[in-house]
Protein backbone atom coordinates (compact mmCIF):
# COMPACT_ATOMS: atom_id res chain seq x y z
CA UNK A 1 0.00 0.00 0.00
CA UNK A 2 2.81 2.46 0.73
CA UNK A 3 3.78 2.89 -2.96
CA UNK A 4 0.13 3.46 -3.94
CA UNK A 5 -0.43 6.14 -1.31
CA UNK A 6 2.96 7.76 -1.97
CA UNK A 7 2.13 7.97 -5.69
CA UNK A 8 -1.19 9.62 -4.84
CA UNK A 9 0.62 12.10 -2.58
CA UNK A 10 2.99 12.96 -5.44
CA UNK A 11 -0.03 14.12 -7.49
CA UNK A 12 -0.27 17.11 -5.07
CA UNK A 13 -4.06 17.17 -5.03
CA UNK A 14 -5.82 19.44 -2.56
CA UNK A 15 -8.79 17.09 -2.30
CA UNK A 16 -9.29 15.09 0.87
CA UNK A 17 -8.44 11.41 0.53
CA UNK A 18 -10.73 8.83 2.08
CA UNK A 19 -9.16 5.40 2.44
CA UNK A 20 -11.90 2.80 2.52
CA UNK A 21 -10.41 -0.01 4.60
CA UNK A 22 -7.41 0.49 6.80
CA UNK A 23 -5.04 -1.75 4.91
CA UNK A 24 -2.28 0.88 4.69
CA UNK A 25 -1.23 0.38 8.35
CA UNK A 26 -1.82 4.13 8.80
CA UNK A 27 1.07 4.90 6.40
CA UNK A 28 -0.96 7.64 4.70
CA UNK A 29 -1.15 9.52 7.99
CA UNK A 30 2.59 10.22 7.70
CA UNK A 31 2.30 11.93 4.30
CA UNK A 32 1.67 15.61 3.51
CA UNK A 33 -1.89 15.11 2.24
CA UNK A 34 -4.46 17.91 2.22
CA UNK A 35 -6.84 15.90 4.43
CA UNK A 36 -6.99 12.20 5.26
CA UNK A 37 -9.92 10.19 6.51
CA UNK A 38 -10.48 6.47 6.90
CA UNK A 39 -13.72 4.64 6.21
CA UNK A 40 -14.61 1.15 7.34
CA UNK A 41 -17.53 -1.08 6.57
CA UNK A 42 -18.66 -2.67 9.80
CA UNK A 43 -22.01 -4.06 10.77
CA UNK A 44 -23.61 -2.39 13.78
CA UNK A 45 -21.63 -3.51 16.81
CA UNK A 46 -22.45 -4.02 20.41
CA UNK A 47 -21.60 -1.10 22.65
CA UNK A 48 -17.86 -0.57 22.35
CA UNK A 49 -16.42 1.60 25.05
CA UNK A 50 -13.23 3.60 24.81
CA UNK A 51 -11.61 5.72 27.49
CA UNK A 52 -12.63 8.77 25.45
CA UNK A 53 -16.01 9.15 23.78
CA UNK A 54 -14.74 9.47 20.21
CA UNK A 55 -18.25 9.32 18.75
CA UNK A 56 -19.60 12.25 20.78
CA UNK A 57 -16.54 14.31 19.78
CA UNK A 58 -17.13 13.48 16.12
CA UNK A 59 -13.79 11.74 15.67
CA UNK A 60 -15.71 8.59 14.72
CA UNK A 61 -18.74 9.31 12.53
CA UNK A 62 -21.45 7.18 11.00
CA UNK A 63 -21.94 7.49 7.25
CA UNK A 64 -25.10 9.55 7.83
CA UNK A 65 -23.30 11.93 10.21
CA UNK A 66 -20.45 12.39 7.74
CA UNK A 67 -22.83 13.01 4.86
CA UNK A 68 -24.50 15.80 6.88
CA UNK A 69 -21.45 17.05 8.75
CA UNK A 70 -22.23 20.73 8.24
CA UNK A 71 -25.33 20.29 10.42
CA UNK A 72 -23.35 18.75 13.30
CA UNK A 73 -19.86 20.20 13.19
CA UNK A 74 -20.43 23.00 15.70
CA UNK A 75 -21.60 20.50 18.34
CA UNK A 76 -18.57 18.30 17.72
CA UNK A 77 -16.27 21.33 17.99
CA UNK A 78 -17.79 22.21 21.37
CA UNK A 79 -17.22 18.68 22.65
CA UNK A 80 -13.63 18.67 21.38
CA UNK A 81 -13.04 21.99 23.12
CA UNK A 82 -14.25 20.42 26.37
CA UNK A 83 -11.35 17.97 25.97
CA UNK A 84 -8.91 20.84 25.30
CA UNK A 85 -8.83 20.39 21.52
CA UNK A 86 -9.33 23.72 19.75
CA UNK A 87 -9.50 22.33 16.21
CA UNK A 88 -11.96 20.70 13.86
CA UNK A 89 -9.18 18.58 12.32
CA UNK A 90 -10.04 15.38 14.26
CA UNK A 91 -13.69 15.46 13.18
CA UNK A 92 -14.48 12.60 10.84
CA UNK A 93 -11.08 10.94 11.07
CA UNK A 94 -12.89 7.60 10.97
CA UNK A 95 -16.16 7.06 9.13
CA UNK A 96 -18.07 3.86 9.81
CA UNK A 97 -20.46 2.60 7.14
CA UNK A 98 -22.70 -0.34 7.97
CA UNK A 99 -22.83 -1.63 4.41
CA UNK A 100 -21.51 -1.26 0.89
CA UNK A 101 -24.64 0.77 0.12
CA UNK A 102 -23.70 3.28 2.84
CA UNK A 103 -20.18 3.52 1.43
CA UNK A 104 -21.70 4.20 -1.98
CA UNK A 105 -23.76 6.96 -0.36
CA UNK A 106 -20.57 8.52 1.02
CA UNK A 107 -19.01 8.53 -2.46
CA UNK A 108 -22.08 10.18 -3.96
CA UNK A 109 -22.41 12.76 -1.16
CA UNK A 110 -18.75 13.83 -1.43
CA UNK A 111 -17.98 14.59 -5.08
CA UNK A 112 -14.93 16.70 -4.18
CA UNK A 113 -13.30 13.88 -2.19
CA UNK A 114 -10.86 11.32 -3.57
CA UNK A 115 -11.14 7.69 -2.48
CA UNK A 116 -8.78 4.72 -2.38
CA UNK A 117 -10.56 1.40 -2.11
CA UNK A 118 -9.87 -2.30 -2.33
CA UNK A 119 -11.39 -3.96 -5.39
CA UNK A 120 -14.00 -5.73 -3.24
CA UNK A 121 -15.66 -2.31 -2.85
CA UNK A 122 -15.95 -1.75 -6.61
CA UNK A 123 -19.78 -1.94 -6.46
CA UNK A 124 -19.72 1.25 -4.33
CA UNK A 125 -17.76 3.15 -6.96
CA UNK A 126 -20.53 4.29 -9.29
CA UNK A 127 -20.16 8.07 -9.45
CA UNK A 128 -20.32 10.58 -12.28
CA UNK A 129 -18.31 12.99 -10.13
CA UNK A 130 -15.27 10.71 -9.98
CA UNK A 131 -12.84 9.04 -12.36
CA UNK A 132 -12.00 5.40 -11.59
CA UNK A 133 -8.28 4.63 -11.90
CA UNK A 134 -6.55 1.35 -11.16
CA UNK A 135 -4.10 1.91 -8.33
CA UNK A 136 -2.30 -1.41 -8.15
CA UNK A 137 -3.35 -5.02 -7.99
CA UNK A 138 -6.30 -5.18 -5.66
CA UNK A 139 -7.04 -1.43 -5.32
CA UNK A 140 -8.47 1.50 -7.25
CA UNK A 141 -8.81 5.25 -6.87
CA UNK A 142 -11.92 7.32 -7.36
CA UNK A 143 -10.50 10.75 -8.13
CA UNK A 144 -12.79 13.75 -8.03
CA UNK A 145 -13.28 15.42 -11.38
CA UNK A 146 -12.89 18.70 -9.45
CA UNK A 147 -9.21 18.89 -8.59
CA UNK A 148 -8.54 21.27 -5.74
CA UNK A 149 -5.24 23.14 -5.55
CA UNK A 150 -2.76 22.02 -2.93
CA UNK A 151 0.00 24.01 -1.29
CA UNK A 152 3.53 22.73 -1.86
CA UNK A 153 4.17 19.68 0.32
CA UNK A 154 6.01 20.40 3.55
CA UNK A 155 7.93 17.10 3.35
CA UNK A 156 8.47 14.21 0.97
CA UNK A 157 5.74 11.91 -0.28
CA UNK A 158 8.01 8.92 0.25
CA UNK A 159 9.41 7.76 3.54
Amino acid sequence: MAPIVSAYCARHRGNELILAAMDDDLYASTLPLARLRYALIEPPSSDEHYAMDFASMGIILTAAQFNHLADRESGFRRRLAEWGIDSAAPIGTLIVARSLAELSGIVKAHPASDFLMPNRYLPAAASDAHVLIDAAPGHFFLLSRSTLPAPPPRWSCGL
